[in-house]
């Protein structure tokens, strides 16, 4: 006989305008073994937290509200989700299968990549969307998958990859820990670059610095900083094994990483202690940095901490059951931390600030999840430097391709399509259409635009005949590639990068407004100042 069972969650909802406060929680059912929660959890642009917990990846709106939730094969542990470019969602379960998953919820493909894999780590993914994981079981390898599900090639390890997760440098060389005590770079071809042994196994995952430099820990007690050669530049004993932690690091170059002697160590760039700041138990999770340098940090003492920049407490919270859980936070730009518990518990917890834009702020550099340390040389072409507006952007429905670009001097009008194989915008070109474009300036941020149209033009364009639209947007670019565009919206305090389109057709962005210490926008000019 068939039993039919059903998955319910309880959540429970605190709004409270105090950092440190318990906005809400959802708590799974529990089942003849525990749920665990591992990993971090991973946000995509809309705001969306996805968590891997018993057979299930979790979607959940930041009110706490399920969006959905997708069934995977019966092995209990959902590892790191981590998101590429289109919103896809890949995550691994640790006896079975990867997935590739919509944001819709649908099972896209799903790959075993042998008879035993043991996936005790999340995924990287790289720039190309090539994804990384290690195995081991039987078989100690390194897969790397391509976007589709089939695999790239492999890499063989004399033992295995027991929790390093990997982390990939802006070259495309991957940094992943063994237990065979080494750390491995292996290029983006397959090949071994080279490897560096420590005294002991390595579960930690690697942070890669502003400079390529490594930065690892080892069940040896040492957090290990190893230059992009694979030679030692410091080594930091601290009083611990180094588990499943992982270093993050500061603006500054400060490294966090916590010990199993319940510690949080700062040490700086030079392989100096700053500070150290002692919990009442182990410390398995990794920190993450907001962006007020505040390090917050969860302890086998059932304590998140909040830590100053100078190693002092700013305020702790009580997680129930916390105690062996290897869940690391994440922040997202409401200024919420998301974190789960061996247990079952998923929590929302109110913080200071956002994520802090920094080389490495937390486990797996992003709250993507990928690993990947993305090229910001761009970042230079646009400081101390001022650009012409060169056009306009009217969001005029709701689609997603419900798109006007209207160029600065109103010669062309266009209607977003698509991008096409090389990653470049498709439009229609509505000009014909179009009899006069009037552009109306009330403020520096409020520009309205009005659009006569001719008879017989298409539907939504004679909807708009004659109708004033207020500017979403401002848009300029800075240079030839398909994605050298930047956006400010009318609030004139969000400065984003294009990034692509998802697979639903919605913009994806990345904020870059925080890395320069300012910017404005007047008499159809952009001034961007200079970096932090």
């Amino acid at each position: 006989m068939k039993k039919l069972i059903f998955l319910c969650s309880l959540i429970i909802f605190v709004y409270a305008e105090n950092v440190g406060n318990i906005l809400w929680k959802v708590q799974l059912p529990k089942k003849v073994y525990d749920i665990h929660i591992v990993g971090a959890p991973t946000i995509d642009q809309d705001g969306v937290i996805y968590f891997g917990a018993d057979e299930y990846l979790f979607a959940y709106y930041p009110n706490g509200i399920l969006k959905w939730k997708v069934k995977l094969e019966e092995s209990r542990q959902k590892y790191s989700p981590v998101i590429g470019k289109d919103g896809t969602i890949y995550i691994n379960s640790h006896f079975d299968y990867i997935y590739a998953i919509s944001k819709k919820g649908d099972i896209l493909w799903k790959l075993k990549v042998n008879e035993f894999p043991d996936m005790q780590m999340s995924m990287g993914i790289g720039n190309d969307g090539t994804l990384y994981i290690g195995t081991s079981n039987i078989i100690h390898n390194l897969y790397a998958i391509n976007p589709n599900g089939t695999i790239k090639w492999i890499f063989p390890f004399d033992d295995a990859t027991r929790h390093s997760s990997p982390a990939i440098a802006q070259d495309g060389t991957i940094y992943i820990g063994c237990n065979d005590k080494k750390l491995y770079a292996i290029n983006s071809d397959g090949t071994l670059k080279w490897q560096y042994k420590t005294a002991d196994k390595i579960w930690s995952s690697p942070a890669i610095g502003k400079d390529g430099t490594i930065y690892i820990g080892s069940m040896d007690t040492y957090l290990y900083a190893i230059n992009p050669d694979g030679s030692l530049k410091w080594k930091y004993k601290t009083n611990g094994p180094i588990y499943e932690t992982s270093p993050v690091i500061a603006q500054d170059g400060t490294i966090y990483i916590g010990s199993e002697d319940g510690y949080l160590y700062a040490i700086d760039i030079e392989g100096r202690l700053r500070w150290k700041f002692k919990t009442d138990n182990w410390i398995l999770s990794t920190p993450v940095i907001g962006k007020n340098g505040i390090i917050y940090v969860p302890s086998w003492d059932n304590y998140l901490y909040a830590i100053n920049p100078n190693g002092s407490m700013k305020w702790k919270k009580f997680l129930k059951e916390f105690s062996f859980s290897h869940s690391s936070p994440t922040i997202d730009k409401n200024k919420i931390l998301y974190i789960g518990t061996a247990y079952g518990t998923f929590y929302a917890i109110q913080v200071e600030s956002t994520l802090a834009h920094t080389p490495w702020p937390k486990f797996k550099h992003d709250v993507y999840n990928t690993g990947f340390v993305k090229t910001l040389a761009y970042l230079d072409k646009l400081a101390n430097r001022s650009f012409p507006l060169q056009g306009y952007f009217i969001h005029y429905g709701p689609g997603a391709y419900d798109w006007l670009y209207i160029t600065a001097n109103k010669s062309l009008v266009a209607k977003l399509e698509g991008l096409d194989a090389q990653g470049y915008f498709q439009w229609s070109i509505l000009s014909r259409y179009i009899t006069n474009v009037s552009v109306t300036q009330r403020a520096n941020n409020d520009v309205r635009i009005q659009l006569q149209v001719k008879a017989g033009s298409p539907g939504y364009l004679q909807q708009m005949h004659a109708k004033e639209y207020r500017v979403d947007g401002f848009f300029f670019n800075f240079g030839s590639g398909a994605y050298d565009w930047v956006y400010l919206a009318n609030n004139m305090h969000t400065l984003v990068k294009l990034e692509g389109i998802d697979t639903t057709g919605y913009f994806m962005w990345e904020n870059i407004g925080d890395y320069f210490t300012g910017f404005d926008y007047h008499n159809a000019q952009f001034h961007i100042r200079s970096l932090k």
